[in-house]
């Protein structure tokens, strides 16, 4: 999907493509290798249920989809770039890396720094399973922010936690965006990447708010 053109529904979509996340995604395509397609279809799952939980598409803004579908290809990324566990800074300070070095946001355009913001707390908060409150002047778009946790709950937890998603919606996500063993590389990283040391470990648990 185009990042300057959104489809004409009041159903739930399903985002088969969008040139913001692909663009930043086909940068680090060597790193994330056979998983690509998986870690791709997570995060356009993710992008679809957040829209939902943003009222759907007669109910978002172009440049809203845009900053959650760049946030989204990189919320994970570290586990592959970096191979850490311990991953969301890593992940963020890649996003803010890339922008700088691109000196652009593939299809977002003019940034601000609002937008800079939201971005990284997209990615910080994702795993935070309450609703995140902004700290006292923080520029951070609270509505993006939380509604790409929701979506990402309910993609990582299969439905288990899902916010009010629809079963529905999510099957069709499913069906359309196959899962295509996703679950079953994050549970493997677990082993692979596991930190040797009792302090890095503990960092771990870093990525897991309430």
């Amino acid at each position: 999907r185009s990042a300057g053109e959104l489809p004409s529904s009041s159903e739930f979509f399903v985002f088969h493509e969008h040139d913001t996340l692909d663009d930043a995604l086909f940068q680090h395509v060597g790193q994330l290798g056979d998983e690509f397609d998986a870690y791709r279809n997570h995060c356009l799952r993710v992008l679809s249920f957040a829209v939902h939980h943003l009222g759907g598409l007669r109910n978002v803004t172009n440049r809203q989809v845009n900053l959650m579908a760049l946030a989204l290809a990189y919320h994970d990324i570290a586990l592959w770039t970096d191979g850490k566990l311990d991953y969301l800074d890593p992940s963020a300070a890649l996003l803010l890396r890339d922008l700088r070095k691109n000196d652009k946001s593939g299809s977002v355009q003019d940034l601000q720094d609002a937008d800079f913001v939201t971005l990284r707390e997209i990615v910080l908060q994702h795993h935070k399973l309450t609703t995140w409150t902004p700290p006292e002047g923080s520029q951070a778009d609270e509505l993006l922010v939380n509604a790409v946790r929701k979506g990402d709950w309910a993609d990582a937890t299969i439905g288990m936690i899902r916010f009010g998603l629809p079963a529905a919606y999510l099957e069709k996500a499913y069906t359309e965006l196959p899962e295509g063993g996703f679950h079953g590389i994050l549970a493997r990283m677990g082993g692979r990447l596991s930190p040797d040391s009792i302090t890095e470990r503990l960092a771990v648990l870093n990525i897991f708010k309430l």
